[in-house]
Protein backbone atom coordinates (compact mmCIF):
# COMPACT_ATOMS: atom_id res chain seq x y z
CA UNK A 1 0.00 0.00 0.00
CA UNK A 2 2.95 2.33 0.54
CA UNK A 3 4.30 1.98 -2.98
CA UNK A 4 1.13 3.21 -4.77
CA UNK A 5 0.96 6.28 -2.52
CA UNK A 6 4.60 6.98 -3.23
CA UNK A 7 3.99 6.71 -6.97
CA UNK A 8 1.01 9.05 -6.69
CA UNK A 9 3.07 11.65 -4.86
CA UNK A 10 5.80 11.35 -7.45
CA UNK A 11 3.31 11.92 -10.29
CA UNK A 12 1.81 14.96 -8.55
CA UNK A 13 5.28 16.40 -8.06
CA UNK A 14 6.09 15.88 -11.73
CA UNK A 15 2.85 17.55 -12.85
CA UNK A 16 3.55 20.43 -10.50
CA UNK A 17 6.99 20.95 -12.03
CA UNK A 18 5.52 20.83 -15.53
CA UNK A 19 2.82 23.36 -14.65
CA UNK A 20 5.41 25.65 -13.07
CA UNK A 21 7.60 25.42 -16.18
CA UNK A 22 4.66 26.33 -18.43
CA UNK A 23 3.64 29.26 -16.24
CA UNK A 24 7.16 30.63 -15.96
CA UNK A 25 8.64 30.12 -19.43
CA UNK A 26 5.63 29.85 -21.73
CA UNK A 27 2.95 31.98 -20.06
CA UNK A 28 5.65 34.33 -18.65
CA UNK A 29 3.97 34.53 -15.24
CA UNK A 30 6.73 36.52 -13.53
CA UNK A 31 7.32 38.91 -16.43
CA UNK A 32 5.95 42.40 -16.87
CA UNK A 33 2.85 43.06 -18.93
CA UNK A 34 4.99 44.84 -21.54
CA UNK A 35 7.21 41.75 -21.93
CA UNK A 36 4.17 39.48 -22.20
CA UNK A 37 2.52 41.61 -24.85
CA UNK A 38 5.72 41.81 -26.92
CA UNK A 39 6.36 38.06 -26.63
CA UNK A 40 2.82 37.00 -27.49
CA UNK A 41 2.53 39.45 -30.35
CA UNK A 42 5.83 38.12 -31.71
CA UNK A 43 4.51 34.56 -31.54
CA UNK A 44 1.31 35.56 -33.29
CA UNK A 45 3.34 37.14 -36.09
CA UNK A 46 6.26 34.69 -36.34
CA UNK A 47 4.37 31.43 -36.71
CA UNK A 48 1.97 32.54 -39.47
CA UNK A 49 4.68 34.39 -41.38
CA UNK A 50 7.18 31.54 -41.04
CA UNK A 51 4.56 29.03 -42.14
CA UNK A 52 3.62 31.10 -45.18
CA UNK A 53 7.31 31.72 -45.96
CA UNK A 54 8.27 28.04 -45.70
CA UNK A 55 5.34 26.87 -47.81
CA UNK A 56 6.00 29.60 -50.39
CA UNK A 57 9.70 28.68 -50.52
CA UNK A 58 9.01 24.97 -51.03
CA UNK A 59 6.33 25.60 -53.65
CA UNK A 60 8.58 28.05 -55.48
CA UNK A 61 11.47 25.57 -55.58
CA UNK A 62 9.20 22.83 -56.92
CA UNK A 63 7.73 25.13 -59.54
CA UNK A 64 11.18 26.29 -60.71
CA UNK A 65 12.39 22.68 -61.02
CA UNK A 66 9.24 21.71 -62.91
CA UNK A 67 9.61 24.71 -65.21
CA UNK A 68 13.24 23.84 -66.01
CA UNK A 69 12.34 20.17 -66.48
CA UNK A 70 9.47 21.02 -68.81
CA UNK A 71 11.54 23.41 -70.93
CA UNK A 72 14.39 20.86 -71.09
CA UNK A 73 12.00 18.14 -72.25
CA UNK A 74 10.66 20.38 -74.99
CA UNK A 75 14.19 21.09 -76.22
CA UNK A 76 15.14 17.40 -76.00
CA UNK A 77 12.02 16.35 -77.93
CA UNK A 78 12.86 18.75 -80.74
CA UNK A 79 16.48 17.59 -80.94
CA UNK A 80 15.43 13.94 -80.72
CA UNK A 81 12.98 14.36 -83.60
CA UNK A 82 15.57 16.13 -85.79
CA UNK A 83 18.23 13.48 -85.14
CA UNK A 84 15.80 10.60 -85.70
CA UNK A 85 14.76 11.94 -89.09
CA UNK A 86 18.36 12.72 -89.95
CA UNK A 87 19.64 9.22 -89.17
CA UNK A 88 16.72 7.53 -90.90
CA UNK A 89 18.16 8.82 -94.17
CA UNK A 90 21.28 6.72 -93.57
CA UNK A 91 19.10 3.70 -92.93
CA UNK A 92 17.70 4.20 -96.42
CA UNK A 93 21.23 4.67 -97.79
CA UNK A 94 22.35 1.36 -96.28
CA UNK A 95 19.37 -0.46 -97.78
CA UNK A 96 20.09 1.04 -101.18
CA UNK A 97 23.67 -0.24 -100.95
CA UNK A 98 22.64 -3.75 -99.91
CA UNK A 99 19.94 -4.03 -102.57
CA UNK A 100 22.09 -2.72 -105.42
CA UNK A 101 22.92 -5.38 -108.09
CA UNK A 102 26.68 -4.79 -107.79
CA UNK A 103 26.66 -5.27 -104.01
CA UNK A 104 24.27 -8.19 -104.19
CA UNK A 105 26.74 -9.95 -106.50
CA UNK A 106 29.46 -9.42 -103.90
CA UNK A 107 27.33 -11.04 -101.20
CA UNK A 108 26.61 -14.06 -103.44
CA UNK A 109 30.29 -14.79 -104.10
CA UNK A 110 30.49 -17.54 -101.49
CA UNK A 111 27.49 -19.49 -102.82
CA UNK A 112 27.94 -18.95 -106.55
CA UNK A 113 30.80 -19.26 -108.97
CA UNK A 114 31.89 -15.80 -110.05
CA UNK A 115 34.22 -15.53 -113.02
CA UNK A 116 35.92 -12.25 -112.15
CA UNK A 117 35.87 -11.76 -108.38
CA UNK A 118 38.15 -8.73 -108.49
CA UNK A 119 35.82 -6.96 -110.93
CA UNK A 120 32.86 -7.78 -108.65
CA UNK A 121 34.67 -6.29 -105.67
CA UNK A 122 35.58 -3.20 -107.68
CA UNK A 123 31.95 -2.69 -108.73
CA UNK A 124 30.90 -3.03 -105.09
CA UNK A 125 33.58 -0.50 -104.10
CA UNK A 126 32.25 1.95 -106.70
CA UNK A 127 28.77 1.50 -105.26
CA UNK A 128 30.10 2.39 -101.81
CA UNK A 129 31.96 5.41 -103.17
CA UNK A 130 28.84 6.65 -104.98
CA UNK A 131 26.90 6.42 -101.72
CA UNK A 132 29.67 8.25 -99.88
CA UNK A 133 29.94 11.02 -102.47
CA UNK A 134 26.18 11.52 -102.43
CA UNK A 135 26.38 12.89 -98.88
CA UNK A 136 29.00 15.20 -97.42
CA UNK A 137 28.36 13.88 -93.91
CA UNK A 138 29.52 10.32 -94.70
CA UNK A 139 33.20 10.01 -93.76
CA UNK A 140 33.73 6.39 -94.70
CA UNK A 141 31.94 3.17 -95.66
CA UNK A 142 33.49 -0.16 -94.75
CA UNK A 143 32.45 -3.70 -95.65
CA UNK A 144 34.04 -6.54 -93.68
CA UNK A 145 33.41 -10.01 -95.10
CA UNK A 146 33.79 -13.18 -93.08
CA UNK A 147 36.69 -14.38 -95.24
CA UNK A 148 38.73 -11.43 -94.04
CA UNK A 149 38.13 -9.33 -97.13
CA UNK A 150 37.71 -5.61 -96.51
CA UNK A 151 36.36 -2.93 -98.81
CA UNK A 152 37.01 0.54 -97.50
CA UNK A 153 36.24 3.81 -99.31
CA UNK A 154 39.04 5.58 -97.42
CA UNK A 155 41.55 3.04 -98.64
CA UNK A 156 45.10 3.87 -97.65
CA UNK A 157 43.95 7.04 -95.86
CA UNK A 158 42.41 4.89 -93.12
CA UNK A 159 45.06 4.18 -90.47
CA UNK A 160 42.74 2.05 -88.32
CA UNK A 161 43.09 -1.68 -89.16
CA UNK A 162 39.77 -3.31 -90.05
CA UNK A 163 40.75 -6.33 -87.96
CA UNK A 164 40.51 -4.21 -84.80
CA UNK A 165 36.89 -3.32 -85.53
CA UNK A 166 35.88 -6.84 -84.52
CA UNK A 167 37.37 -6.22 -81.07
CA UNK A 168 35.27 -3.12 -80.37
CA UNK A 169 32.60 -3.30 -77.65
CA UNK A 170 29.63 -3.12 -80.02
CA UNK A 171 30.63 -5.64 -82.70
CA UNK A 172 29.21 -8.76 -81.05
CA UNK A 173 25.94 -7.02 -80.12
CA UNK A 174 24.90 -6.05 -83.68
CA UNK A 175 21.40 -7.53 -84.20
CA UNK A 176 21.25 -10.88 -85.98
CA UNK A 177 17.91 -10.07 -87.62
CA UNK A 178 19.41 -7.64 -90.12
CA UNK A 179 18.38 -4.52 -88.21
CA UNK A 180 20.85 -1.67 -87.94
CA UNK A 181 22.52 -0.31 -84.84
CA UNK A 182 24.12 3.06 -84.12
CA UNK A 183 27.43 3.30 -82.25
CA UNK A 184 30.14 5.87 -81.65
CA UNK A 185 33.64 5.24 -83.00
CA UNK A 186 36.79 7.12 -83.92
CA UNK A 187 38.36 7.08 -87.37
CA UNK A 188 42.15 7.28 -87.39
CA UNK A 189 43.45 9.24 -90.33
CA UNK A 190 47.03 10.18 -91.07
CA UNK A 191 47.09 13.50 -89.23
CA UNK A 192 44.04 13.37 -86.97
CA UNK A 193 41.37 11.32 -85.28
CA UNK A 194 37.77 11.95 -86.31
CA UNK A 195 34.88 10.90 -84.05
CA UNK A 196 31.98 9.43 -86.00
CA UNK A 197 28.60 7.82 -85.49
CA UNK A 198 28.54 4.48 -87.27
CA UNK A 199 25.45 2.81 -88.64
CA UNK A 200 26.26 -0.91 -88.60
CA UNK A 201 24.27 -3.90 -89.81
CA UNK A 202 25.02 -7.50 -90.59
CA UNK A 203 25.17 -8.61 -94.21
CA UNK A 204 23.48 -11.77 -95.44
CA UNK A 205 23.86 -13.84 -98.58
CA UNK A 206 20.66 -13.25 -100.61
CA UNK A 207 20.67 -16.89 -101.71
CA UNK A 208 21.55 -18.84 -98.55
CA UNK A 209 20.44 -16.14 -96.03
CA UNK A 210 23.59 -16.87 -94.05
CA UNK A 211 25.61 -14.04 -92.47
CA UNK A 212 28.60 -13.07 -94.60
CA UNK A 213 29.90 -9.84 -93.05
CA UNK A 214 29.24 -6.36 -91.73
CA UNK A 215 28.39 -2.99 -93.31
CA UNK A 216 29.66 0.08 -91.46
CA UNK A 217 28.67 3.60 -92.53
CA UNK A 218 30.65 6.25 -90.64
CA UNK A 219 28.76 9.53 -90.22
CA UNK A 220 30.65 12.62 -89.13
CA UNK A 221 29.33 14.89 -86.41
CA UNK A 222 28.90 17.96 -88.58
CA UNK A 223 25.11 17.93 -88.74
CA UNK A 224 24.53 16.45 -85.28
CA UNK A 225 26.84 19.07 -83.82
CA UNK A 226 24.89 21.80 -85.59
CA UNK A 227 21.66 20.48 -84.11
CA UNK A 228 23.12 19.95 -80.63
CA UNK A 229 24.79 23.38 -80.52
CA UNK A 230 21.37 24.96 -80.88
CA UNK A 231 20.38 23.44 -77.55
CA UNK A 232 20.57 26.25 -75.02
CA UNK A 233 19.57 25.19 -71.52
CA UNK A 234 21.46 27.68 -69.37
CA UNK A 235 24.81 29.42 -69.34
CA UNK A 236 26.51 26.46 -67.64
CA UNK A 237 24.30 23.63 -68.92
CA UNK A 238 25.12 21.12 -71.63
CA UNK A 239 23.48 18.43 -73.75
CA UNK A 240 24.66 14.86 -74.33
CA UNK A 241 23.47 11.55 -75.77
CA UNK A 242 24.05 7.98 -74.56
CA UNK A 243 23.53 4.77 -76.49
CA UNK A 244 21.73 1.69 -75.13
CA UNK A 245 24.96 0.42 -73.57
CA UNK A 246 25.66 3.66 -71.71
CA UNK A 247 28.38 4.94 -74.05
CA UNK A 248 28.59 8.57 -75.10
CA UNK A 249 27.18 9.13 -78.57
CA UNK A 250 27.48 12.90 -78.31
CA UNK A 251 29.12 15.15 -75.74
CA UNK A 252 30.59 18.66 -76.03
CA UNK A 253 33.87 17.10 -74.89
CA UNK A 254 34.82 14.92 -77.87
CA UNK A 255 37.33 12.96 -75.78
CA UNK A 256 34.39 11.20 -74.10
CA UNK A 257 32.81 9.95 -77.33
CA UNK A 258 32.49 6.17 -77.39
CA UNK A 259 33.49 5.86 -73.74
CA UNK A 260 31.35 4.45 -70.97
CA UNK A 261 29.58 7.09 -68.90
CA UNK A 262 31.35 7.66 -65.60
CA UNK A 263 28.18 8.08 -63.51
CA UNK A 264 26.47 4.87 -62.38
CA UNK A 265 23.31 6.86 -61.69
CA UNK A 266 22.81 7.47 -65.41
CA UNK A 267 23.86 4.03 -66.63
CA UNK A 268 21.04 2.31 -64.74
CA UNK A 269 18.10 4.48 -65.70
CA UNK A 270 14.83 3.13 -67.03
CA UNK A 271 14.72 2.85 -70.81
CA UNK A 272 11.21 4.23 -71.15
CA UNK A 273 9.63 7.60 -70.59
CA UNK A 274 11.39 10.62 -69.21
CA UNK A 275 12.29 11.94 -65.79
CA UNK A 276 14.70 14.11 -63.80
CA UNK A 277 17.50 13.32 -61.39
CA UNK A 278 20.06 15.13 -59.24
CA UNK A 279 23.46 13.88 -60.35
CA UNK A 280 25.92 13.24 -57.51
CA UNK A 281 28.91 14.96 -59.09
CA UNK A 282 30.87 18.07 -58.12
CA UNK A 283 28.34 20.42 -59.68
CA UNK A 284 25.29 18.42 -58.52
CA UNK A 285 23.75 18.68 -61.98
CA UNK A 286 20.00 18.71 -62.40
CA UNK A 287 19.57 16.15 -65.20
CA UNK A 288 16.53 15.83 -67.43
CA UNK A 289 16.42 12.83 -69.75
CA UNK A 290 14.22 10.98 -72.20
CA UNK A 291 14.72 7.84 -74.28
CA UNK A 292 14.14 7.31 -77.98
CA UNK A 293 12.64 3.92 -78.81
CA UNK A 294 13.53 4.35 -82.47
CA UNK A 295 17.23 4.91 -81.84
CA UNK A 296 17.67 3.22 -78.49
CA UNK A 297 19.46 6.34 -77.25
CA UNK A 298 19.04 8.48 -74.18
CA UNK A 299 18.96 12.27 -74.61
CA UNK A 300 20.11 14.29 -71.59
CA UNK A 301 20.42 17.89 -70.45
CA UNK A 302 22.49 18.75 -67.38
CA UNK A 303 22.30 22.06 -65.53
CA UNK A 304 24.20 22.89 -62.29
CA UNK A 305 21.70 22.78 -59.47
CA UNK A 306 23.00 26.11 -58.23
CA UNK A 307 21.62 27.64 -61.45
CA UNK A 308 18.23 26.17 -60.60
CA UNK A 309 18.39 27.24 -56.96
CA UNK A 310 19.61 30.74 -57.82
CA UNK A 311 16.04 31.92 -58.24
CA UNK A 312 14.94 29.88 -55.22
CA UNK A 313 17.61 31.49 -53.01
CA UNK A 314 16.49 34.91 -54.18
CA UNK A 315 12.90 34.00 -53.26
CA UNK A 316 14.12 32.75 -49.87
CA UNK A 317 15.93 36.03 -49.22
CA UNK A 318 12.85 38.00 -50.17
CA UNK A 319 10.72 35.92 -47.79
CA UNK A 320 13.28 36.30 -44.98
CA UNK A 321 13.38 40.08 -45.52
CA UNK A 322 9.59 40.19 -45.45
CA UNK A 323 9.52 38.26 -42.17
CA UNK A 324 12.13 40.56 -40.59
CA UNK A 325 10.30 43.71 -41.66
CA UNK A 326 6.99 42.23 -40.45
CA UNK A 327 8.52 41.47 -37.06
CA UNK A 328 9.93 44.99 -36.70
CA UNK A 329 6.55 46.48 -37.58
CA UNK A 330 4.82 44.07 -35.19
CA UNK A 331 7.19 45.01 -32.36
CA UNK A 332 6.64 48.72 -32.95
CA UNK A 333 2.88 48.34 -33.07
CA UNK A 334 2.96 45.99 -30.05
CA UNK A 335 5.13 48.39 -28.11
CA UNK A 336 2.80 51.28 -28.82
CA UNK A 337 -0.27 49.22 -28.01
CA UNK A 338 1.26 47.90 -24.77
CA UNK A 339 2.34 51.40 -23.74
CA UNK A 340 -1.18 52.75 -24.26
CA UNK A 341 -2.55 50.01 -22.00
CA UNK A 342 0.13 50.04 -19.33
CA UNK A 343 0.39 53.84 -18.85
CA UNK A 344 -3.09 54.22 -17.24
CA UNK A 345 -2.51 51.12 -15.10
CA UNK A 346 0.77 52.50 -13.80
CA UNK A 347 -0.82 55.85 -13.05
CA UNK A 348 -3.59 54.06 -11.12
CA UNK A 349 -1.00 52.01 -9.25
CA UNK A 350 0.90 55.16 -8.27
CA UNK A 351 -2.34 56.85 -7.25
CA UNK A 352 -3.24 53.95 -4.96
CA UNK A 353 0.16 54.17 -3.30
CA UNK A 354 -0.41 57.88 -2.63
CA UNK A 355 -3.83 57.14 -1.18
CA UNK A 356 -2.32 54.43 0.99
CA UNK A 357 -0.01 56.97 2.65
CA UNK A 358 -2.87 59.44 3.05
CA UNK A 359 -2.15 61.78 0.15
CA UNK A 360 -5.53 62.48 -1.44
CA UNK A 361 -4.38 65.49 -3.47
CA UNK A 362 -2.33 63.42 -5.98
CA UNK A 363 -3.24 63.94 -9.65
Amino acid sequence: EILPNWDGCKMKKQWRKTAEFINRYILLRNQSLMTKLCAFSSVLVIFPVLSVGFISYKRSSIELENELSQSSRQVIDQVETHIEYYLQDFEITSLKIINSPEFSSLLKMRSQVVENKEATRELARNTLKSAEYSRADISNITVILDKGQVIDTLGTRNYYPASKIKDEYWYSSVPLNGMSMLVTRTLKLQNKEEPVISLVRRLYNPVTLLPVGMLIIDINFRRIEEISNKVTISENGYFFILDAKGHYVYHPDYSKLGKKIEFNQLSKLETEGSSTKILENKRKDFVTYTFSRNLGWGFFTAVPYRDVTGGIIQIGRTIASTILISLIIAYLIGFGFATSIIRPIRRLQQYMKEVEIGNLNFR
